[in-house]
This record gives structure tokens, sequence and C-alpha cells, in this order.
């Protein structure tokens, strides 16, 4: 009964024991095929036990794995080059499109005048200062007319005055020799 216990237990001891050597095919990562892979392995003395298929059949996985992410790898360079060409490319139609705005803005902002093409702001403040000296001009000149032309009334009243004095002083002064040749006249007329 002992021996049958012994050989019940050790049959149950191979049988939990027992290792599954291709587990590790069923795995998506690398990670854990090496490490499914390598819990299977017979391990005795501090040492794992490798067979020559296991090892070929590990690498070859490995290797078709390699492959498919370096075909990754490589594909994903191709496309980071593509798109980096396509970045550049929109970075060169950005700055000329930049370009073409300033340029369109300045336009937009800019009047031809007879001293050439303009900013509208600069347009401004010279025809501003334009009129407003035109306008000090003729503030000038107005008040230069308004103060001659009083000037011009005044010396025309005094010359109307002057004038009609003298023509007063004339008619006075020709009654007074009209009436001295009478009296000359008289005295004349006496004397003789």
């Amino acid at each position: 009964m002992k021996k049958g216990l012994a050989i019940i237990f050790t049959l149950l001891a191979v049988m939990g024991f027992s290792r599954d050597e291709n587990a590790w095919k069923e795995e998506k990562t690398l990670d854990k095929q090496y490490a499914v892979f390598k819990d299977n392995l017979r391990f005795y003395g501090g040492y794992y036990l490798l067979e020559d298929k296991q090892i070929k059949e590990y690498r070859g996985a490995l290797a078709d794995s390699i492959s498919l992410y370096r075909k990754i790898v490589n594909s994903n360079t191709t496309e980071v080059n593509a798109l980096t060409k396509e970045m550049a490319a929109l970075k060169t139609e950005l700055a000329a499109t930049k370009k073409e705005l300033d340029t369109a803005y300045i336009k937009v902002d800019s009047i031809q005048s007879f001293w050439g093409e303009t900013s509208k702001g600069a347009f401004s403040g010279t025809m501003y200062t334009i009129t407003f000296l035109l306008l000090c001009i003729i503030g000038a000149t107005s008040f230069l007319f308004i103060r001659s032309n009083n000037v011009t009334v005044e010396v025309t009243k005094n010359l109307q005055l002057s004038e009609a004095a003298f023509e007063e002083h004339r008619k006075r002064s020709l009654e007074k020799e009209m009436k001295l040749n009478r009296e000359l006249q008289t005295e004349r007329n006496k004397h003789l």
C-alpha cells in the first residue's frame, strides 16, 4: 500500500509538473513568449536544459517577430519621412502664403497718391496737415482782408469828409474871392 501511494503520488507529481513546450507559441508579444518559454523549460542544478529543436523553434519565431517589427519600423520610418517632407512643403507654402498676405495687407492699407504709394495713415495725416495749413492761410488772409477793408472804409469816409470839407472850403474861398473881386471892382469903379 505504501508502494501504491508512492506511485500515485509520483504520477500526480509528474502530471502536475508536466510542461507544455509549445505554450509560448500562443502568446502574442515577445515578452510573454519569453516568459512562458522560460517557465516551461526543464531546470536542473541551476541550469536550464534546452533541446536543439526548442532553440531552433524559438530562434525562428524570434526572427519572424524581429523581421515583422523591422517591417513595421521601416514602414513607420517611410511614413515619418513622407510626413516630414509634407510638413516641409506645408511650411514653405505657409511662408509663401504669409508673404502674400503681408503684401495684400500693405496693398489694402496703402493709397496711390501723386507722390507715390503711401499708407492710409500717413496719407490721412498729410491731408489733415495740408487742410489745417490751408485753413490757417484762409483765416490769416480773411483777417488781413477784413482789417484792410475796415481801414479802407475808414479812409474812404475820411476822404469823403475831407472832400466835402474841401468842397465847402473851395465854395467859401470862391465866394470870398468873388466878394473880394466885387469889392475890388467896386473900389476901382469908385476910383475911376
